[in-house]
């Protein structure tokens, strides 16, 4: 099973752009989306944050399911 460390380091201005626009209609934050879609994809994430809010945001990313149409917009990313 592939993973993912620091899964969120080196994500371009206009990526975050298009995640923003793909968080809004979730109520979750570009982060959260970007989790997401790598846990979709059977990608075991390891997110690091000293935030605990940031930590917590990490967490929240089991409780919605990304439509197919926003999987292939972040696949073009």
């Amino acid at each position: 099973m592939p993973e993912a460390w620091g899964p969120l380091k080196g994500t371009s201005d206009e990526s975050k752009e298009t995640l923003n626009k793909v968080g809004k209609k979730y109520d979750k934050t570009w982060a959260q989306v970007v989790l997401r879609y790598q846990i979709e994809r059977g990608v075991v994430v390891i997110p690091k944050s000293h935030s605990q809010e940031r930590q917590q945001q990490n967490l929240a990313v089991l409780d919605f399911e990304l439509e197919d149409d926003d999987k292939q917009l972040i696949s073009q990313q």
